[in-house]
């Protein structure tokens, strides 16, 4: 927009959701097929991160 050249790399793809009074939260970027896997149950909310 100023003249400025930049490079844009992408997006990290993202979504958020409300289902029966929840909030759902998806968001990251996969290459590879392998993983890790964090999970956690804590105070009604249930977090896996991969």
């Amino acid at each position: 927009m100023r003249g400025i050249k930049l490079n844009y790399d992408g997006d990290v793809s993202r979504n958020i959701l409300a289902v029966f009074r929840k909030t759902i939260f998806t968001g990251g970027i996969n290459k590879e097929d392998k993983c890790d896997v964090y999970r956690k149950t804590e105070n009604g909310e249930y977090r896996k991160i991969i």
